[in-house]
């Protein structure tokens, strides 16, 4: 009992020599070195990388991803999804080729079957050809006479009907239409050679009948004094009036005395030669007779110009 009390002094005194700690200091130093857990907002040494009281990482990886193997599991997870992905891309396209695929083995069975459909109807129509070659050898003769008859009748529908429209043009003063049926009659070997000739004599007649009226005034341009004409201006006047006034002028031409007869036969022979009318040409044919005695009808152009061919080099001298 005394030894206890004895050490219960003896200690009491050891601390009473110790010095006192300042609690103040401590207390601040240690929440210094304190930080606030993120997660769970207990306080936690400053340096921890995890809080000891709900085990949350404090950094912002950590925070929000957790450790390593939830990290790997997400890549994991990442990587399934696109390789699930590519699969449903793949098994898409791999569809689409596989119904393209069908509708093309289908297609070429229908074009198969029509083709042997094609080929067994050729075999139908050539065996109906060599059982009926005769029959289509005679229809074909037929054919081919009847298309040449046919020709020919349009051939000559043709001939008829532009030998008509040349007689209409004559007859309605058409110089080249007149010139025409006097090449047919010529020609013998044309199979209207002889209405041809019926048709240039007609109408050769018609215009060698006697006038019996007054010709119409030539119509001079305004200003103009004919008589101070020279015969190359009358000529250009001549060609530049309508074929109703020919006539006139071609009279007018031929009374004027002060134009030699050599050159006034001369321009009758290139009427005779050159003019479109008919009538221009008559008239010409009239003058020309009249000049040089020739007995000739007036529309026998070719006589005509014969006999100036021979003989115009006497008359120029």
């Amino acid at each position: 009992m005394n030894e206890t009390m004895n050490n219960k002094e003896e200690n009491e005194i050891v601390e009473s020599e110790q010095p006192e700690i300042d609690n103040t200091n401590i207390e601040t130093e240690m929440i210094n070195d304190l930080k606030q857990c993120k997660s769970c907002f207990q306080m936690i040494h400053i340096s921890a990388t995890v809080c000891q009281h709900c085990g949350q990482g404090q950094g912002l990886w950590r925070r929000h991803f957790g450790d390593t193997a939830i990290i790997v599991s997400i890549i994991m997870v990442l990587i399934a999804l696109a390789q699930l992905l590519g699969a449903f891309k793949i098994n898409v396209d791999a569809s689409k080729a596989l119904k393209t695929a069908k509708t093309a083995a289908e297609d070429a069975n229908e074009a198969l079957a029509q083709v042997i459909s094609d080929a067994n109807e050729i075999n139908r129509i050539k065996h109906v050809i060599e059982n009926q070659g005769t029959q289509i050898e005679f229809v074909n003769k037929e054919a081919f006479q009847t298309k040449n008859l046919l020709g020919n009748l349009l051939n000559q529908f043709q001939l008829i009907n532009g030998f008509m429209m040349t007689v209409i043009n004559a007859q309605n003063d058409n110089r080249k239409a007149f010139d025409q049926l006097e090449i047919w009659f010529k020609d013998k070997t044309f199979i209207l050679s002889g209405l041809a000739f019926k048709a240039w004599t007609t109408i050769l007649d018609e215009h060698n009948q006697p006038i019996l009226k007054e010709l119409p005034s030539v119509p001079w341009p305004e200003g103009t004094k004919p008589l101070e004409l020279s015969l190359s201006e009358l000529k250009l006047h001549y060609k530049s009036i309508n074929w109703y006034f020919r006539p006139s002028l071609m009279e007018y031409i031929w009374k004027r005395d002060d134009f030699s007869k050599y050159e006034r036969i001369e321009f009758l022979a290139d009427v005779l030669k050159n003019d479109d009318s008919l009538r221009a040409v008559e008239y010409a044919g009239r003058y020309f007779g009249k000049a040089t005695g020739l007995k000739k009808k007036t529309l026998a152009v070719s006589e005509f110009l014969d006999w100036w061919e021979k003989n115009k080099n006497d008359l120029k001298e």
